[in-house]
């Protein structure tokens, strides 16, 4: 019987419609009434049929809406906030700008930069002054000679001081001040630049630090972290040392590049996607265990990938984790949100291990060192040598499609931890295009590869192919 019952919603399809209006009709007129779809009662029985087939249709859609598996768009959503899920929005890859600029001047918020590369746009996502707070680099000038004193320059905990002698000029307190940095610290260098310069790069600009120095000297130049957002959304990749050029007329900003490759940014999460992550969310309010780290970490903006391993040995397991710990290596996502994340639902007393550090402040105002990992890229390299079948010819725009096919291949199959399969790499060049065989086939992790086997990825790199890094010899016979 067609209706709500325990077993669920049961629905009359059209021709259990039209059957019960045909027993109906029946049972009010006589068992001999005409109701053939040639007859005028028959028809007239028809005219209304669809309608509540399709309402009955609808009563089966409302009835779905309410499970996961079948609910699409906005019911969707509201099923899986009972998870405390969101659906993503879209949004657009991120960089991490290293600017250099004179000192003190503005870059204002939704500045322009691009890339002589790619010709793809960013835009800086916040007004960025290039004083001496948090600075990635710097570069002083000895203005001024005194004898017998102290020339002092403080970054961060660290403290640099040069004591003059008698008589030295600009150029000789300038090198003595380089001299003092360079042998007092591996983490900066310093360099004399037009005499009376010292210019001072961070070997991790990403760890910026306060900066003062003493009389006689003057700030010249100022490098700076700048957080810019791609003009267009959606997952545009950028490699990094590329985004190259100032799009924005400043006075005084000199250059900018972007250190690391950009942080991926997503379409708006589709239906299919969305129900994926519910499923892998189950555990997204528990606590203290490697499935709710798991779970938690998913449901970070901006975040693709997560895995997570842990050690619960008292030695360093096989891929090197601490005594004791887990290792989220987590692909996209803000690294202080993914911080925050682990943070909330981490084991107590249990180190987070990874490449990648950030500070969290606890409800009692404590700061707490949370470490995961970013996956690091190993660029893969591949040489091709290609033919033409016999009385055949190859287009002169095969080697493209071959590098479309294989970059296409790359960024669809190869997640965090996937090693690079030699012989699958045959797939996507044979369909790229027609007419050709292939002679031969290296890969490897530098130029001019030679291997022909597996390139093995560890548990926190993931594979990565440039266009570049794709070498098409086409062979005439």
């Amino acid at each position: 019987m067609a209706g709500l019952s325990a077993n669920g919603l049961e629905i009359k399809r059209l021709q259990d419609v039209v059957s019960d209006r045909i027993a109906s009709a029946r049972s009010y007129f006589g068992s001999d009434a005409k109701t053939s779809s040639n007859d005028v009662l028959g028809r007239a029985l028809r005219i209304a049929s669809p309608s509540e087939a399709d309402t009955w249709q609808l009563a089966e859609a409302v009835y779905l809406s309410f499970f996961p598996e079948f609910a699409t768009g906005v019911s969707l959503d509201r099923i899986v906030a009972y998870a405390g899920l969101t659906r993503f929005d879209a949004a657009p890859s991120t960089a991490a700008l290293l600017v250099t600029g004179d000192y003190n001047v503005v870059i204002p918020n939704e500045s322009f930069v691009e890339s002589s590369v790619t010709t793809n746009r960013f835009v800086t996502t916040s007004s960025t002054q290039l004083n001496d707070r948090q600075v990635s680099g710097f570069t002083i000038q000895v203005i001024a000679a005194a004898d017998n004193a102290d020339y002092i320059i403080t970054t961060g905990a660290s403290s640099f001081t040069y004591t003059t002698g008698t008589g030295e000029t600009l150029a000789d307190i300038a090198s003595g001040i380089a001299s003092i940095i360079n042998n007092s610290t591996s983490e900066m260098t310093a360099s004399v630049v037009n005499d009376v310069q010292v210019r001072v790069t961070f070997d991790d600009v990403f760890v910026r630090r306060d900066t003062s120095i003493t009389a006689n000297m003057s700030f010249q130049k100022i490098q700076k972290v700048v957080p810019a957002e791609c003009t267009e959304l959606g997952p545009i990749s950028q490699p990094a040392n590329t985004i190259d050029q100032v799009s924005s007329p400043i006075t005084g900003w000199d250059s900018v590049t972007n250190p690391q490759p950009v942080a991926l940014g997503r379409f708006r999460e589709t239906d299919e996607e969305l129900r994926i992550r519910f499923a892998n969310s189950k555990e997204l309010n528990a606590r203290g265990t490697i499935d709710s780290i798991f779970s938690t970490l998913l449901g970070v903006v901006g975040v693709e990938e997560v895995q997570v391993y842990e050690n619960e040995t008292n030695g360093v397991d096989a891929i090197g984790l601490p005594p004791k710990s887990f290792s989220a290596v987590v692909l996209g996502g803000s690294a202080q949100q993914i911080a925050e994340a682990i943070w909330e639902v981490k084991p107590a007393g249990v180190e987070a291990f990874g490449n990648t550090t950030v500070t969290v402040v606890d409800s009692q105002g404590l700061p707490h060192d949370i470490s995961f990992s970013r996956p690091e890229t190993v660029n893969i390299y591949i040489d091709l040598v290609i033919s033409p079948f016999e009385n055949q010819s190859i287009a002169s725009n095969t080697p493209e499609l071959i590098i479309d096919a294989l970059e296409e291949y790359f960024r669809e199959n190869y997640r965090v931890g996937d090693d690079v399969i030699y012989s699958r790499l045959y797939t996507p060049i044979n369909s790229a295009a027609s007419g050709y065989q292939i002679d031969s086939l290296s890969i490897g992790t530098s130029p001019n590869p030679t291997g022909m086997g597996n390139v093995t990825i560890n548990f926190d790199e993931i594979a990565q192919l440039l266009r570049g890094n794709v070498n098409i010899t086409v062979s005439v016979n």
